[in-house]
Protein backbone atom coordinates (compact mmCIF):
# COMPACT_ATOMS: atom_id res chain seq x y z
CA UNK A 1 0.00 0.00 0.00
CA UNK A 2 2.91 2.36 0.75
CA UNK A 3 4.22 1.83 -2.50
CA UNK A 4 1.52 2.03 -4.39
CA UNK A 5 0.86 5.69 -2.49
CA UNK A 6 4.63 6.87 -3.05
CA UNK A 7 3.58 6.21 -6.81
CA UNK A 8 0.70 7.89 -7.20
CA UNK A 9 2.34 10.80 -5.21
CA UNK A 10 5.22 10.67 -7.93
CA UNK A 11 2.94 10.96 -10.86
CA UNK A 12 0.83 13.92 -9.41
CA UNK A 13 3.54 16.05 -8.07
CA UNK A 14 5.53 14.93 -11.41
CA UNK A 15 3.20 17.15 -13.17
CA UNK A 16 2.98 19.73 -10.86
CA UNK A 17 6.99 19.90 -10.44
CA UNK A 18 6.83 20.77 -14.33
CA UNK A 19 4.38 23.57 -13.92
CA UNK A 20 6.53 24.88 -11.12
CA UNK A 21 9.92 25.10 -12.93
CA UNK A 22 7.49 26.44 -15.99
CA UNK A 23 6.59 29.30 -14.36
CA UNK A 24 9.57 30.33 -12.43
CA UNK A 25 11.64 33.06 -13.74
CA UNK A 26 14.93 34.52 -11.67
CA UNK A 27 13.55 38.05 -11.55
CA UNK A 28 10.53 36.65 -9.18
CA UNK A 29 10.55 36.71 -5.62
CA UNK A 30 10.10 33.70 -4.18
CA UNK A 31 6.40 35.04 -2.87
CA UNK A 32 5.25 36.09 -6.25
CA UNK A 33 6.55 32.47 -7.69
CA UNK A 34 4.67 30.69 -5.16
CA UNK A 35 1.64 32.80 -6.27
CA UNK A 36 2.34 31.89 -10.11
CA UNK A 37 1.64 28.41 -9.45
CA UNK A 38 -1.56 28.60 -8.46
CA UNK A 39 -3.03 31.31 -10.94
CA UNK A 40 -3.52 31.96 -13.84
CA UNK A 41 -4.77 28.43 -14.63
CA UNK A 42 -3.13 25.89 -16.87
CA UNK A 43 -3.31 26.44 -20.89
CA UNK A 44 -2.01 25.46 -24.03
CA UNK A 45 1.20 27.18 -24.47
CA UNK A 46 0.13 27.88 -28.53
CA UNK A 47 -3.46 27.92 -28.29
CA UNK A 48 -3.94 29.68 -24.84
CA UNK A 49 -7.08 27.36 -24.44
CA UNK A 50 -7.58 26.54 -20.74
CA UNK A 51 -7.00 22.91 -20.13
CA UNK A 52 -9.96 20.82 -18.57
CA UNK A 53 -9.44 18.77 -14.64
CA UNK A 54 -9.18 15.52 -17.28
CA UNK A 55 -6.08 17.04 -19.30
CA UNK A 56 -4.39 17.40 -16.45
CA UNK A 57 -4.51 13.72 -15.08
CA UNK A 58 -0.61 12.84 -15.01
CA UNK A 59 0.45 10.01 -17.16
CA UNK A 60 -3.21 8.88 -18.32
CA UNK A 61 -4.53 12.27 -19.92
CA UNK A 62 -1.15 11.78 -22.05
CA UNK A 63 -2.03 8.59 -23.44
CA UNK A 64 -4.94 9.32 -23.92
CA UNK A 65 -4.65 12.27 -26.25
CA UNK A 66 -1.20 10.80 -27.05
CA UNK A 67 0.84 13.79 -26.20
CA UNK A 68 -1.11 16.28 -28.03
CA UNK A 69 -3.77 19.55 -27.47
CA UNK A 70 -6.37 18.70 -27.44
CA UNK A 71 -7.93 21.75 -29.12
CA UNK A 72 -5.05 22.94 -31.43
CA UNK A 73 -2.93 19.18 -31.90
CA UNK A 74 0.39 21.01 -31.31
CA UNK A 75 2.61 18.51 -29.44
CA UNK A 76 2.70 18.51 -25.23
CA UNK A 77 6.19 18.61 -24.14
CA UNK A 78 8.22 15.26 -24.13
CA UNK A 79 9.57 16.33 -20.53
CA UNK A 80 6.42 16.08 -18.79
CA UNK A 81 5.83 12.59 -19.46
CA UNK A 82 9.07 12.08 -18.47
CA UNK A 83 9.13 13.80 -15.30
CA UNK A 84 5.86 11.95 -14.32
CA UNK A 85 7.06 8.75 -15.14
CA UNK A 86 10.95 9.13 -13.24
CA UNK A 87 9.18 10.72 -10.18
CA UNK A 88 6.81 8.05 -10.37
CA UNK A 89 9.67 5.46 -10.32
CA UNK A 90 12.27 7.27 -7.90
CA UNK A 91 9.50 7.89 -5.13
CA UNK A 92 8.57 3.68 -5.33
CA UNK A 93 12.08 2.76 -4.99
CA UNK A 94 12.48 4.81 -1.83
CA UNK A 95 8.98 2.99 -0.68
CA UNK A 96 10.29 -0.34 -1.58
CA UNK A 97 12.49 -0.44 1.82
CA UNK A 98 11.25 2.39 3.84
CA UNK A 99 11.97 2.05 7.87
CA UNK A 100 8.94 4.63 8.15
CA UNK A 101 6.49 6.77 7.08
CA UNK A 102 7.86 9.80 8.78
CA UNK A 103 11.73 8.95 7.15
CA UNK A 104 9.70 8.26 3.63
CA UNK A 105 8.27 11.72 3.57
CA UNK A 106 11.90 13.29 4.46
CA UNK A 107 13.17 11.35 1.23
CA UNK A 108 10.49 12.00 -0.75
CA UNK A 109 10.69 15.78 -0.12
CA UNK A 110 14.57 15.58 -0.99
CA UNK A 111 13.56 13.95 -4.50
CA UNK A 112 11.26 16.42 -5.34
CA UNK A 113 13.63 19.08 -4.59
CA UNK A 114 16.05 17.80 -6.51
CA UNK A 115 13.95 17.00 -9.74
CA UNK A 116 12.68 20.92 -9.67
CA UNK A 117 16.04 21.88 -8.94
CA UNK A 118 17.56 20.12 -11.83
CA UNK A 119 14.53 21.34 -13.84
CA UNK A 120 14.75 25.17 -13.06
CA UNK A 121 18.94 24.98 -13.77
CA UNK A 122 18.25 23.04 -17.60
CA UNK A 123 15.82 25.99 -18.11
CA UNK A 124 17.45 29.26 -16.50
CA UNK A 125 21.01 28.01 -15.26
CA UNK A 126 20.19 29.44 -12.35
CA UNK A 127 19.72 27.47 -8.96
CA UNK A 128 17.70 29.41 -6.45
CA UNK A 129 18.87 30.13 -3.02
CA UNK A 130 14.51 29.52 -2.45
CA UNK A 131 15.27 25.88 -3.14
CA UNK A 132 18.98 25.27 -1.95
CA UNK A 133 19.01 26.52 1.74
CA UNK A 134 15.86 24.84 2.74
CA UNK A 135 16.95 21.37 0.97
CA UNK A 136 20.18 21.90 3.28
CA UNK A 137 18.38 23.06 6.38
CA UNK A 138 16.17 19.77 5.39
CA UNK A 139 19.16 17.88 5.68
CA UNK A 140 20.07 18.40 9.30
CA UNK A 141 16.47 17.78 10.55
CA UNK A 142 16.39 14.72 8.86
CA UNK A 143 19.71 13.58 10.52
CA UNK A 144 18.71 15.11 13.92
CA UNK A 145 15.26 13.45 13.76
CA UNK A 146 16.15 10.09 12.14
CA UNK A 147 19.77 9.12 12.92
CA UNK A 148 21.50 11.70 15.12
CA UNK A 149 24.61 9.67 15.35
CA UNK A 150 25.31 11.15 11.79
CA UNK A 151 24.48 14.35 12.58
CA UNK A 152 28.03 15.40 13.18
CA UNK A 153 29.19 14.21 9.86
CA UNK A 154 26.06 16.04 8.27
CA UNK A 155 27.15 19.23 9.24
CA UNK A 156 30.86 18.81 8.35
CA UNK A 157 29.33 17.45 4.85
CA UNK A 158 27.48 21.03 4.29
CA UNK A 159 30.49 22.94 5.44
CA UNK A 160 32.86 21.05 3.51
CA UNK A 161 30.67 20.88 -0.01
CA UNK A 162 30.50 23.94 0.42
CA UNK A 163 34.56 25.17 0.40
CA UNK A 164 35.20 22.34 -1.50
CA UNK A 165 33.33 23.55 -4.53
CA UNK A 166 34.28 27.37 -3.22
CA UNK A 167 37.62 26.39 -3.43
CA UNK A 168 37.49 24.92 -7.26
CA UNK A 169 35.09 28.51 -8.26
CA UNK A 170 38.17 30.41 -7.76
CA UNK A 171 41.00 28.03 -9.08
CA UNK A 172 39.04 27.76 -12.01
CA UNK A 173 38.39 31.22 -12.34
CA UNK A 174 42.22 32.33 -11.40
CA UNK A 175 43.33 29.47 -14.51
CA UNK A 176 40.96 30.55 -16.99
CA UNK A 177 39.47 34.05 -16.24
CA UNK A 178 35.98 32.82 -16.22
CA UNK A 179 33.30 31.16 -13.94
CA UNK A 180 33.29 27.34 -14.18
CA UNK A 181 30.44 26.75 -11.57
CA UNK A 182 27.65 29.11 -10.00
CA UNK A 183 27.37 29.95 -6.66
CA UNK A 184 23.89 28.13 -6.44
CA UNK A 185 25.86 24.81 -7.26
CA UNK A 186 27.89 25.53 -4.19
CA UNK A 187 24.72 25.94 -1.99
CA UNK A 188 23.33 22.02 -3.84
CA UNK A 189 26.32 20.68 -3.22
CA UNK A 190 26.41 21.34 0.73
CA UNK A 191 23.16 20.65 0.55
CA UNK A 192 23.73 17.02 -0.43
CA UNK A 193 26.52 17.23 1.99
CA UNK A 194 24.02 17.48 4.83
CA UNK A 195 21.94 14.69 3.57
CA UNK A 196 24.83 12.59 2.91
CA UNK A 197 27.78 13.12 5.12
CA UNK A 198 31.31 14.61 4.15
CA UNK A 199 32.35 10.70 3.89
CA UNK A 200 30.59 10.70 1.14
CA UNK A 201 30.88 13.97 -0.68
CA UNK A 202 34.08 12.71 -3.24
CA UNK A 203 31.48 9.99 -4.05
CA UNK A 204 28.69 12.29 -5.35
CA UNK A 205 31.34 14.55 -7.08
CA UNK A 206 32.33 11.58 -9.05
CA UNK A 207 29.20 10.34 -10.16
CA UNK A 208 28.38 14.37 -11.21
CA UNK A 209 31.57 14.86 -12.77
CA UNK A 210 30.97 11.54 -14.82
CA UNK A 211 27.57 12.58 -15.99
CA UNK A 212 28.60 15.86 -16.64
CA UNK A 213 31.08 14.49 -18.97
CA UNK A 214 28.83 12.32 -20.36
CA UNK A 215 25.99 15.03 -20.95
CA UNK A 216 28.58 16.98 -22.39
CA UNK A 217 29.69 14.41 -25.11
CA UNK A 218 26.25 13.63 -25.78
CA UNK A 219 26.12 17.26 -26.72
CA UNK A 220 28.24 17.68 -28.87
CA UNK A 221 26.96 13.94 -30.72
CA UNK A 222 23.79 15.99 -31.20
CA UNK A 223 25.13 18.91 -32.45
CA UNK A 224 27.73 17.18 -34.48
CA UNK A 225 30.59 19.25 -33.12
CA UNK A 226 28.71 22.67 -33.54
CA UNK A 227 28.36 24.68 -30.30
CA UNK A 228 31.24 23.03 -27.92
CA UNK A 229 32.55 26.23 -25.92
CA UNK A 230 28.79 26.84 -24.29
CA UNK A 231 27.23 26.95 -20.80
CA UNK A 232 25.87 23.04 -19.44
CA UNK A 233 23.77 23.39 -16.17
CA UNK A 234 25.97 21.24 -13.57
CA UNK A 235 22.82 21.01 -10.99
CA UNK A 236 21.30 17.99 -12.52
CA UNK A 237 24.46 16.14 -12.44
CA UNK A 238 24.60 17.05 -9.02
CA UNK A 239 21.13 15.71 -8.05
CA UNK A 240 22.05 12.64 -9.72
CA UNK A 241 24.91 11.83 -7.88
CA UNK A 242 23.26 12.91 -4.79
CA UNK A 243 20.03 10.77 -5.11
CA UNK A 244 22.36 7.98 -6.28
CA UNK A 245 24.38 8.25 -3.20
CA UNK A 246 21.67 9.13 -0.64
CA UNK A 247 19.25 5.82 -2.27
CA UNK A 248 22.36 3.47 -1.27
CA UNK A 249 22.77 5.04 2.03
CA UNK A 250 18.95 4.65 2.12
CA UNK A 251 19.25 0.95 1.59
CA UNK A 252 22.66 0.33 3.27
CA UNK A 253 20.99 2.05 7.10
CA UNK A 254 17.81 0.88 8.96
CA UNK A 255 16.77 4.50 10.09
CA UNK A 256 13.83 4.50 12.74
CA UNK A 257 12.14 7.12 13.28
CA UNK A 258 12.42 8.01 17.50
CA UNK A 259 9.14 7.74 19.00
Amino acid sequence: MTILFAALAGLALGSFLCLAADRYHPGLSGRRWLIRLFAPPSRCSRCRRRLKPGDLIPFYSWLRLRGRCRYCDCRIPRRLFIVETLSCALFSLLAINAPSPHALSFALLFTALLILLSLIDWRCLLLPDALTLPLLWLGLLYHLLFSQERLPAAVIGAIGGWLALWLLYWFFFIVARREGLGYGDLKLFAALGAWCGWQLLPVIATVAALSGLLLFLGGRVWKRGAGVVHQQPFGPCLSLGGWVTFFALWQKENVIFPL
